[in-house]
């Protein structure tokens, strides 16, 4: 269960929230474990063939002691591993305030960044979204005044800014672009101090996000 929900403030609400499809969550973390896993083979397979090679010898066994011998395996399937515990503790949610970001592998740990503070968004669909019929996609944001380039790998901490293979993602990249344009607007010039003559651009930073 998400706790989100244990941490908005008082009057934030939730105009959206989900998380990953699941399917090409875990295809994109293992394609993109590939690198590493290749990485990781000699580490692992070195001392496997020097156990071979010494026909059961009793010391041979001290091989799997070796530390590189579990760097090697950790290289090779740890990213899995972690896409795979990570997933029950990913969870996106926009406000009307800020974007929050849930993600863990064996602990729960929350990302907050203010609407007014994103500086850019894109939408990507990538090959493996194609996969499965464009559906999903993933949202990536930059904060600030930096331009951050994000590489999609299976590592939690370079998922922190990624609203990743989310479904329908350009319906929620239209809605969040609205939200975001609205937040500055009213921070420039709240509508409650807008003169009735003059009302210029009327925020909705409460709306809730489109029925589909």
């Amino acid at each position: 269960m998400s706790n989100i929900h244990n941490v908005l403030y008082d009057k934030e609400e939730i105009l959206w929230e989900g998380k990953p499809e699941k399917a090409p969550y875990m295809v994109g973390a293992f394609f993109s474990s590939i690198p590493l896993f290749l990485f990781g083979i000699p580490f692992a397979a070195i001392p496997l063939f020097m156990h071979v090679m010494s026909n059961g010898s009793p010391m041979s066994w001290m091989i799997f002691v070796m530390p590189h011998f579990w760097v090697g395996l950790g290289l090779m399937f740890g990213p899995i591993i972690s896409a795979v515990l990570s997933y029950p503790r990913i969870n996106y949610a926009i406000t009307n305030r800020r974007v929050m970001i849930e993600s863990g592998v064996f602990n729960y740990n929350i990302k907050t960044i203010d609407n007014d503070q994103i500086s850019n968004a894109t939408v990507n669909v990538s090959i493996v979204d194609g996969w499965y019929g464009g559906t999903t996609g993933t949202i990536m944001l930059s904060e600030g005044l930096a331009n951050i380039m994000y590489v999609r790998t299976a590592s939690a901490m370079s998922r922190l800014d990624c609203l990743l293979h989310i479904k329908d993602p350009y319906t929620v990249f239209k809605f969040f672009g609205k939200l975001e344009v609205d937040t500055k607007t009213d921070m420039q010039y709240p509508n409650a101090l807008r003169p009735s003559s003059n009302p210029g651009y009327q925020t909705t930073i409460d709306d809730k996000f489109p029925k589909q």
